[in-house]
């Protein structure tokens, strides 16, 4: 869940300065444009995904799947789980896909993958791939431009909003890894406050992402925005939808807060009056097989105040601590 965003917003992920875009301004003090990060020392990843991906061929009435992922910046059991998210991300073939806590080790075999090349346009400063804050918006479609924006909170959590045009509507793709400790409520409340204003001005909205909040969770839940609909609840409600999954998942068991419970940390948000939600799913939720645990390897995601009984055990290894999720969109028209 990277819980230790305090220390680990890694500036070797960003290969170059974004400038931020005026479209939707940062009009409130919830949140801010970021100052220009410093280039990386690490050389940009070398892969033809650096070059723009062929245009798509797009027909209005043709639904759009889009898909969040927190992958677990942390590099455990880096060479399985490496295979198993690009496995997640190639099938579902989504034509917009946001995801977190992308440390180094995954952002180049991501860029490194020729799926990637072929179909999507990155996140990109000068033409290089670039994840401030651990987040990376890929888009079949190209990104007019791209605004990284700073939030408020003593992690320097960070929001990535790219602007795309889709049926010749401008469309703003916003992603963001909200602050994680569970007293945070209240500093989640206001990085909320702050991405919805900077998203007022957008045609159609789709903020997806982890937002480090379960359902019902108070101050945060009072300051969604009522005009975004949460396609889980909207398409499957009643249905829990538990993404950060304690219960089936060792590593998001092993990670978690002293008193956490299994939680819907991940959302797909969308306002927009041409699209509606048609399906919604969970992605990433089987295991690729048992391994080997090490109390070393342990210590990589648990939390210091559970440490204590360190020992060797077999898990069952996901490809990341959280699982995904995967919507389809429709014209309004076709909608169900």
């Amino acid at each position: 869940m990277w819980r230790w965003g305090i220390v680990l917003v890694s500036t070797a992920l960003v290969l170059g300065a974004c400038d931020p875009s005026p479209k939707p301004p940062a009009s409130t003090a919830t949140a801010s444009v970021s100052s220009s990060p410093k280039p990386s020392a690490t050389p940009p990843p070398t892969s033809s995904a650096s070059v723009p991906a062929p245009a798509l061929s797009w027909e209005a009435d043709e639904p759009l799947e889009v898909l969040t992922y927190n992958v677990l910046a942390t590099p455990l059991f880096e060479k399985t789980r490496t295979t198993a998210l690009l496995d997640v991300l190639q099938k579902s073939n989504a034509h917009i896909i946001a995801l977190q806590e992308v440390e180094a080790w995954f952002l180049k075999a991501l860029v490194a993958a020729p799926w990637v090349a072929k179909r999507y346009h990155l996140s990109s400063q000068g033409g290089q791939p670039i994840a401030p804050g651990g987040q990376i918006i890929l888009s079949r479609f190209p990104i007019d431009d791209l605004d990284v924006v700073s939030l408020p909170g003593r992690q320097r959590r960070t929001l990535m909003m790219a602007h795309i045009t889709v049926g010749g509507r401008h469309m703003a793709v916003a992603t963001t890894h909200m602050e994680s400790f569970l007293d945070d409520g209240p500093v989640r409340a206001r990085q909320l406050d702050g991405v919805f204003s900077l998203l007022r001005r957008a045609p159609d909205a789709i903020l997806l992402g982890d937002f480090n909040f379960g359902d019902g969770e108070q101050p945060e839940t009072k300051h969604l925005d009522p005009a975004y609909v949460d396609l889980w609840t909207k398409l499957r409600p009643g249905e829990p939808g538990f993404t950060w999954n304690m219960a089936d998942n060792p590593l998001a068991r092993i990670g978690a807060f002293v008193g956490e419970g299994d939680r819907r940390l991940d959302r797909i948000l969308v306002r927009s009056a041409v699209w509606r939600g048609k399906s919604v799913s969970i992605v990433g939720d089987h295991s690729t097989g048992k391994q080997t645990l090490t109390p070393e390897q342990r210590t990589m995601i648990e939390m210091p105040d559970r440490r204590g009984t360190p020992k060797t055990e077999d898990i069952e290894v996901f490809p990341s601590d959280h699982y995904g999720l995967q919507a389809e969109l429709v014209p309004a028209k076709t909608a169900p």
